[in-house]
């Protein structure tokens, strides 16, 4: 009898813990404050569509593809203890095989209200040689213009790493045709082939 309450109590312990811990506002859930939804414009930041491919052609002259593995609209739907905002984001994962990395480009609106404050985010996963992640900023709010391929684009942004040990330091991405150039730490570039 005495083994059986100890199991019994045990048994307790571990479902009172587990219940506890499954739930840890166990008396009130936080409130949504705010949504903070995309615009259509906004939407259109991310151009991709499922299962594109992208050629690019290396500065050393061999070209390779990037395909759209994933295109999404999204919300964050972290209900918790706490209140909680909630943010709409459209996200593009584009891959390659060789060389192996993946970029994850994200847009998401930072205020419920604005139909200009939205910021696109790049996410970078390679080999380098083991697997990294990585976060690209951008270095400024005005868009500048680069030539590509005889056309001039006046909406293009620069991403910079700022990570010395992976591989690409800097993306360059069209608002208009997405990803433009990616440049890498020892000089060499890929460039998006028309």
């Amino acid at each position: 009898m005495h083994l059986f309450s100890i199991r019994s109590l045990f048994v307790l312990l571990f479902a009172g813990n587990f219940l506890l811990f499954q739930n840890c506002c166990w008396r009130n859930s936080g409130d949504l404050l705010e949504t903070y939804r995309l615009t259509q414009e906004q939407r259109e930041l991310i151009v991709y569509e499922q299962e594109q491919e992208l050629s690019f052609v290396h500065s050393q002259g061999y070209l390779f593809d990037l395909q759209v593995f994933t295109d999404e609209d999204r919300t964050n739907d972290r209900e918790g203890c706490e209140d909680y905002n909630r943010f709409e984001f459209k996200e593009a994962v584009l891959r390659s095989e060789l060389p192996f990395f993946k970029l994850r480009l994200r847009v998401f609106a930072t205020s419920p209200d604005s139909e200009n404050d939205a910021v696109v985010s790049i996410t970078a996963i390679g080999v380098s040689p083991s697997q990294v992640k990585n976060y690209f900023f951008r270095i400024d709010e005005n868009p500048i213009s680069i030539d590509l391929n005889g056309e001039t684009l006046s909406d293009v942004f620069v991403y910079e790493s700022f990570n010395e040990e992976f591989y690409i330091s800097t993306i360059f991405y069209s608002a208009s045709i997405g990803l433009i150039k990616l440049e890498f730490l020892n000089g060499e570039y890929v460039e998006l082939q028309n």
